[in-house]
């Protein structure tokens, strides 16, 4: 008999390998600008959470600061995040994505949505697959304190806060 301990580790096993096999097949569109691992990690934090500064994206990922300054120069050079300053503390910056960064990150999604649609059998379950990976990510932030792929507020359009890893 398989144990709960088992089972947990088995969900941690699949989801990394999920998430590296997912990031490991390279995009069709070339509108999509080909981005290294960091900067790939970072953008999509930026894009999950705008107007972080530099030094909450470097915590919120676990990255070194002159890591995270380096991805962001990257991605600012590139054109696809912007550095906005604060209107009451003008030495702050805040990190958004620009017109053409939020354009490569509408063109990834519906690149990883290409990927997996033929292999999730229905609309159900992908929404089943999408809470239950929401809510463990949820209780992950609460649990790491971090924020994570899709944000304890789901900002998703019309998406809910999960307050269980139990999918509805």
């Amino acid at each position: 008999m398989t144990s709960r301990t088992d089972h947990l580790a088995d969900v941690a096993t699949a989801a990394i390998s999920v998430a590296r096999k997912i990031q490991s097949v390279p995009f069709d569109d070339p509108g999509i600008v080909p981005l290294c691992h960091l900067d790939r990690i970072v953008i999509r934090h930026i894009d999950r959470f705008p107007g972080l500064q530099p030094s909450e994206v470097a915590a919120d990922l676990g990255l070194q600061a002159s890591n995270t300054s380096t991805a962001i120069r990257s991605l600012t050079r590139l054109g696809l995040v912007e550095k906005r300053t604060d209107g009451a503390d003008r030495r702050a910056k805040h990190l958004h994505l620009t017109a053409a960064g939020e354009d490569v990150g509408r063109r990834v999604r519906g690149e990883w949505a290409a990927l997996l649609d033929p292999l999730v059998a229905s609309d159900e379950d992908a929404a089943t697959l999408a809470r239950a990976l929401v809510a463990l990510d949820d209780a992950l932030n609460r649990h790491v304190g971090s924020h994570g792929a899709l944000g304890p507020d789901r900002t998703e359009p019309g998406a809910q806060a999960s307050t269980s890893v139990t999918p509805s």
